[in-house]
């Protein structure tokens, strides 16, 4: 019994269920067992729902650029493109004939979704009146929607503004009222009898709750402690949801879950060798004063290589860590670096590729660093971090100097003077204002050289180091325009 897949987003019917594995669509028998590939797209999909007669499959997918709603026999086979909206459009339920799709769409609005129907030979949608809502559930004569519903796992025990909410219309007659008042994050609604099945994370883990149609008589159907039950679905007789990478199934007569066990085989494809094209993956790179070598980063790897001829050499470990930001020392014979080496926090790793030396400053924390900037005449360089800090950090004594912090803003355009002796930069000193500062690169004494009230960046030293040249936004109009 091969196990070794991540199972998500799961729909049934009667002893079928389909679920998403490696961007593609699946089927399994409802009991467990082996597991067989409907898709294979160039795209991604997203979500998929049977029709009550089980003949076809609504699919979420991004086959053709936007993610859209499309069609496909239950058995297998091409996709055929029902929706041409140019938003996030997705398959929430069926129609009881199984001849129209209620979809969800953010087309007409980014802020906020919409439900619509649309025929199996595709066409213009026709808009469901209920308002924004993402999901819907209807029953024997009412209907039950849900709005600002997403995944619970997406962020766990929200309670903010907008928590998913459940309307009910229990007659049908289009009198909706607020459904349930747990101080709860809401989704997956689902009409089943007499009950709303629903998943919730109001006692602390994502679990199936159900309630009757008043919000009353809360019961909890599975004990997922561990994991969020997620992207719960039903047909009537039987809920189906995923809990960390196991999908898993909950009998609505009997009040029984089980996992189920798949004989998943899979040809493992984005495991494979990908040989990438550096140059869309290009992250960094640096050229040495003598115009001779380049340091790349390149998918998080770090490399240099002569500019004319030569090989191209990586340096620091070979996989497991991510580098970033090289830049060259003003010898052009040393360059440094960010490495997470170090349990995923950032340090400044230095190496020297002539004599194959690299060091790691371990025992200097820097936060996340956004810049180095390296000193023109010594082992020194400037680095910015997202505290809005600025450090001097010393390479040969591996000491680390604190030169100045905003409370506003990141400090930009790091610079040095051409002696070494000074460092200028752009500083929020408000929300709205940046002012140009200069600071003694040995003593850290700084002081302000132009006005509070205006926003200059951009310095830049004369060759002579007497002069500083910059930018501002230094003109008042009253139409936006620097």
């Amino acid at each position: 019994m091969q196990n070794q897949g991540y199972y998500s987003l799961p729909d049934v019917h009667d002893d079928k269920v389909i679920f998403i594995s490696e961007d593609d669509l699946w089927q399994v028998p409802l009991k467990g067992g082996i597991a067989r590939k409907l898709t294979d797209i160039k795209g991604k999909v997203f979500s998929a729902r049977f029709s009550p007669d089980g003949k076809w499959i609504a699919v979420c997918a991004s086959d053709e650029g936007y993610l859209e709603v499309y069609l496909m026999d239950a058995l297998g086979g091409p996709l055929k493109r029902l929706t041409y909206l140019g938003g996030y459009s997705k398959p929430v339920a069926w129609s009881d004939d199984s001849l129209k799709i209620y979809i969800t769409s953010s087309f007409k609005n980014a802020f906020g979704s919409q439900i619509y129907t649309i025929g199996l030979d595709g066409g213009e949608p026709a808009e469901v009146p209920v308002g924004h809502a993402n999901a819907l559930s209807y029953g024997e004569k009412g209907v039950v929607i849900a709005r600002h519903t997403r995944d619970l796992a997406y962020w766990k025990r929200y309670r903010g503004g907008t928590a998913g909410e459940f309307w009910i219309d229990v007659k049908g007659n289009g009198d909706f009222k607020r459904l349930l008042d747990i101080n709860s994050n809401l989704c997956s609604p689902m009409w089943i009898g007499k009950r709303i099945y629903f998943a919730s994370d109001h006692e602390g883990i994502g679990n199936i709750y159900s309630c009757d149609f008043k919000g009353k008589d809360i019961k909890r159907h599975t004990n997922e402690a561990e994991f969020y039950a997620r992207n719960a679905s039903t047909d009537g007789k039987t809920i189906v949801y995923h809990a960390g990478a196991d999908l898993f199934a909950l009998d609505v007569a009997t009040d029984k879950v089980h996992k189920l066990k798949l004989d998943y085989h899979s040809a493992k494809a984005q495991l494979k060798v990908k040989f990438a094209d550096p140059h869309k993956y290009l992250q960094g790179y640096d050229l040495n004063n003598a115009s001779t070598d380049t340091v790349l980063a390149v998918r998080g790897k770090l490399a240099t290589m002569c500019n004319w001829s030569g090989p191209v050499r990586q340096w620091g470990k070979k996989d497991g860590t991510r580098y970033r930001i090289p830049v060259w020392l003003n010898c052009g014979k040393k360059f440094v670096a960010v490495s997470d080496e170090m349990d995923g926090e950032d340090r400044i790793i230095m190496v020297e590729p002539e004599k194959k030396k690299e060091k790691l400053f371990r025992n200097l924390e820097l936060g996340r660093v956004w810049s180095i900037v390296p000193s023109p005449n010594e082992a020194t360089i400037a680095i910015t971090n997202h505290r809005n800090e600025l450090y001097i950090l010393n390479l040969e004594k591996a000491s680390l100097r604190k030169i100045d912090t905003s409370d506003e803003n990141r400090i930009f355009d790091v610079v040095w003077s051409p002696d070494g002796k000074w460092l200028a930069y752009s500083i929020a000193d408000t929300s709205n204002t940046h002012v140009l500062r200069i600071a003694d690169a040995k003593s850290g004494k700084k002081h302000d050289i132009t006005s509070q009230r205006l926003y200059d960046y951009a310095p830049t030293f004369s060759e002579d180091g007497k002069y500083l040249f910059f930018a501002g936004d230094r003109i008042f109009w009253p139409e936006y325009d620097a």
